[in-house]
């Protein structure tokens, strides 16, 4: 059997959606796929799921809306699992596997105390090396990178997830746990789908009246004004523990990583109406955004290192020139869309 390669994108731009990421590096691989990715993904959301715990910000859409482009099929072992897995491979299937990163060389976890069960996305093997090639998690320096997987230890690694936590990571099945085969769907070709994006934007209504409450939540341009009100209570003495620092820090970089993505979207379609002067606008908005958190994640490390209420008080207030920016762009992209759709009758 001869080495292969499938096509990948190894940096996809969603880290910190471990997820997400995975799919999308199969699905930013094909140029035709672009259009449904810019069709997608617009929303945030924000959840306090424990009080002394920082709010978790999540992209609004989840798993489901792959099962149109990609087919996910569990996968069954037959004479082995290295012998499995090449034969996905090598039928243009991308493979999905939960590993215990404790044991994984080049793992931020290796030979660590406690496991650490988490996916990766294996997407070739080399035959000459015995190995697999992999997209994965907090290894070899990088929040993801690439990681080779020997076929003497896959079958281990692999046998000791069913054995040893099949039961307590049950309720990850639906994300592909503990192993799966992932296959583009050749006949589906998208198109920008301006539909999805005006009801993700007309979705952005919700807001809980006590940002601190367990179960307060936000979704859409409402997440900015959400952590606005946070980082006030913030400042007025609520407690947050230093253990949340780190939570903190990833729920700020998901929001630049999700605001890169609106721009990609934006700079699409301007492709499409290179002459239209409210994309542009709404480009410039979008940028405007994205400098405003990259000020706030230096801010948050300031405050982190310091812990000074003035600075809490300029991420509060930072938080709120960004509401107010997005909120502006999302009336102005919903009646862009509105618009694209009226023009075809005139």
């Amino acid at each position: 059997m001869k080495s292969k390669s499938l096509p990948i994108h190894k940096n996809p731009g969603l880290s910190t959606e471990c997820y997400h990421n995975c799919r999308l590096s199969i699905v930013k691989s094909q140029e035709r796929l672009w259009p449904w990715i810019h069709s997608h993904f617009t929303n945030l959301k924000i959840l306090i799921e424990n009080p002394l715990q920082f709010p978790m910000v999540r992209l609004e859409e989840h798993l489901e809306i792959y099962s149109e482009l990609l087919i996910e099929q569990r996968l069954i072992k037959s004479s082995s699992w290295v012998e499995s897995i090449k034969n996905s491979i090598n039928s243009d299937q991308y493979i999905l596997v939960f590993l215990n990163w404790r044991h994984i060389r080049g793992s931020t976890y290796f030979n660590g105390t406690k496991d650490m069960i988490h996916e990766a996305l294996l997407y070739g093997f080399n035959e000459d090396e015995k190995m697999f090639l992999g997209l994965g998690f907090d290894v070899n320096g990088k929040t993801f990178g690439e990681f080779k997987l020997p076929f003497n230890e896959c079958h281990k690694h692999i046998e000791n997830i069913i054995q040893n936590h099949l039961h307590h990571k049950r309720w990850f099945a639906h994300y592909g746990f503990p192993i799966s085969s992932l296959q583009l769907n050749p006949h589906y070709n998208p198109r920008l789908d301006t539909t999805t994006l005006f009801f993700a934007l007309d979705r952005s209504k919700a807001i809980s009246k006590d940002v601190s409450a367990k179960g307060a939540f936000a979704n859409g341009f409402y997440v900015y004004y959400f952590l606005f009100l946070y980082f006030q209570k913030l400042g007025q003495a609520f407690f947050l523990p230093e253990s949340e620092y780190a939570l903190w820090n990833i729920n700020i970089y998901k929001m630049i990583q999700h605001k890169k993505l609106s721009i990609d979207m934006m700079k699409f379609m301007s492709r499409e109406y290179p002459n239209h002067t409210v994309l542009k606008r709404l480009i410039d908005f979008q940028c405007n955004t994205k400098k405003e958190l990259l000020k706030l994640r230096s801010l948050s490390l300031k405050y982190q290192t310091m812990q000074q209420g003035k600075i809490i008080q300029e991420i509060s207030q930072g938080f709120s020139r960004i509401y107010e920016i997005e909120k502006r762009i999302n009336a102005m992209f919903k009646d862009y869309l509105v618009q694209q759709k009226m023009d075809k009758f005139s």
